[in-house]
């Protein structure tokens, strides 16, 4: 999917000119019983191709209630895997909603090669039949009238006029065809393009909007509200939020590639199907420091939902050098009340110096509950620290973010060079490309997205103005020159479990689970905060 115009879009589309999948026998006979549109809520996520029943059996394991499902489209670069009209049955039977999907021709202004594109000559009538197909085959896997079909208008070029125009009379036929066969009409774009263009239609006479909008804006927050849709546009329970790029996530001990997504809008379910909160384990902190022959403690917090009792038991796995105590145990869990376990790490005297993921799973009764991990590293026996796969940077721009990147650098073994509270050394090392640099704080964020301070750097570039972006997914890599990672969070301590949780993905290659999606930065603003020089203490 694509990112807002700041938010760096490495992540290739999932749209190409592949041709789209033939539907695997399926037809609405064979359903049960007709999907329905459904007010949605909470948070959900898609992915290229449909997981088995099996894997969305463990993945009741998460916080995601609703799914993606990729109905086809001559855009479509996936296949139809698991899905059918009985996995649909299946799935919907468990609890889950879903976001029926239709990848049809892309702006004539795509940066998408070989993409089926929009004819401008033709666009209105051509968003109709594309709706016709679409209700056609989400009939064939059960999605029933009333039921909202989100076209997926991947970012374009909206300062193209003539472009942005044939976009927006195609998606008003869109609109219209699905109306004329009692389905509900949503948009998938884009913040800062497709939905830039909507909005400007918005209540106007004589266009068709959508009836629900999903925005694509990879700021890593999952509210519904967005800089680029006005509030009081699909303000009635009509938004959906793609939050999040991909990443690969475990639950119920399944990985899946998927993007995340915030819920409050039109989806398609079963009103009768079960859903709510489950009980969820999280670690604090997700990482310590062991020297070899050594043993540190770390806390595992088992929380209920409110309203909801539980009988949660855990388990520690740990590879081959390191030993836990105790590894498994059970608590018993009031209504929204919260049991915190102290788990001794041990490090054999032989142990190699590197770092070690050790999975934690929680289930209640049957039903696991979630995965996480602690991040073990191990040092030389008397101490020190252990090099990383590439150079990170820690970058704080005022004191208790320092003392974010102090403290996350002394649970991971970095060497205390790897933290830097000087603007320049930073500036230096986001240009060069070569370092993975975190911006440790909304102060840091700021200074390297718009030097809105007008600090001294090595350009001479004045204030308001870097060559720099930020990237809103995690990396587990530098990703070239001019580009950086933010973690500022709203406070100390949220910037601390943001920048925790990136650098365990960066050196691990896995996201630490807290039962809860990803948490996002801040993203960074035009705003002077801090100062250009933040001694490390």
């Amino acid at each position: 999917k694509t990112a807002t115009a700041k938010t760096a879009t490495a992540h290739a589309s999932r749209v190409s000119s592949a041709p789209s999948a033939t539907r695997a026998g399926t037809s609405a006979a064979a359903v049960a019983a007709d999907l329905t549109d459904i007010h949605g809520s909470g948070l959900g996520f898609d992915a290229c191709t449909a997981p088995s029943v099996q894997n969305m059996a463990a993945w009741l394991a998460s916080p995601y209630r609703t799914i993606g499902t990729y109905l086809g489209g001559d855009n479509w670069a996936c296949d139809y895997g698991n899905f059918t009209a009985d996995w649909v049955q299946q799935v919907a039977a468990m609890g889950w909603r879903f976001i029926p999907i239709w990848v049809g021709p892309q702006a004539p202004c795509t940066g998408i090669p070989g993409a089926v594109t929009i004819d401008p000559a033709d666009a209105t009538a051509q968003g109709q039949s594309e709706a016709a197909s679409a209700v056609a085959t989400a009939q064939s896997f059960g999605y029933g009238s009333g039921t909202p079909i989100y076209f997926d208008m991947e970012g374009y070029d909206n300062s193209d006029t003539a472009c942005s125009q044939a976009v927006l009379s195609f998606l008003d036929g869109w609109t219209e065809g699905l109306h004329a066969a009692g389905y509900l009409s949503g948009v998938y774009s884009s913040a800062g393009s497709g939905m830039v263009d909507l909005a400007s239609e918005y209540g106007q006479p004589g266009y068709a909007s959508p009836d629900d909008v999903w925005i694509a804006d990879w700021n890593g927050s999952p509210q519904l509200t967005d800089p680029y849709v006005p509030d009081a546009d699909w303000a009635d329970h009509q938004r959906l939020h793609q939050y999040y790029g991909g990443h690969n996530e475990t639950w119920g001990g399944i990985t899946l590639n998927i993007d995340n997504d915030s819920i409050g809008g039109d989806v398609a379910g079963s009103a009768a199907a079960p859903s709510g909160p489950r009980p969820v384990l999280a670690d604090v902190p997700d990482a310590v420091t062991v020297a070899a022959g050594g043993a540190s403690t770390v806390a595992l917090a088992l929380h209920a939902p409110s309203g909801q009792s539980a009988r949660v038991r855990w388990q520690v796995s740990a590879p081959a050098g390191l030993s836990v105590a105790p590894g498994s145990g059970s608590a018993e869990l009031a209504p929204g009340g919260t049991a915190v376990v102290p788990v001794r790490v041990t490090a054999a005297a032989g142990t190699a110096s590197g770092r070690y993921d050790l999975p934690v799973t929680a289930t209640a009764g049957s039903v696991t509950l979630t995965e996480t991990f602690e991040l073990v590293t191990v040092t030389a026996a008397g101490g020190g620290t252990v090099a990383t796969p590439y150079p990170v940077v820690l970058y704080a721009a005022d004191p208790a973010s320092m003392a974010v990147a102090v403290s996350t650098a002394a649970r991971l073994g970095l060497p205390a060079s790897d933290v830097t509270g000087n603007f320049e050394t930073a500036w230096n090392d986001v240009d060069n490309g070569n370092d993975l640099v975190v911006a440790v704080g909304q102060a840091a964020g700021n200074a390297l997205n718009q030097n809105p301070c007008g600090w001294t750097n090595p350009a001479g570039t004045a204030a308001g103005s870097t060559p720099f972006y930020y990237i809103g997914v995690p990396l587990t890599g530098p990703a070239g020159p001019d580009v950086f990672e933010p973690s500022g969070g709203t406070s100390p301590a949220l910037t601390a479990l943001v920048t925790a949780q990136l650098m365990h993905y960066a050196l691990a290659g896995s996201l630490p689970d807290d039962g809860g999606p990803p948490d996002g930065p801040v993203p960074p603003a035009d705003t002077c905060l801090g100062s250009a020089s933040v001694p490390v203490p």
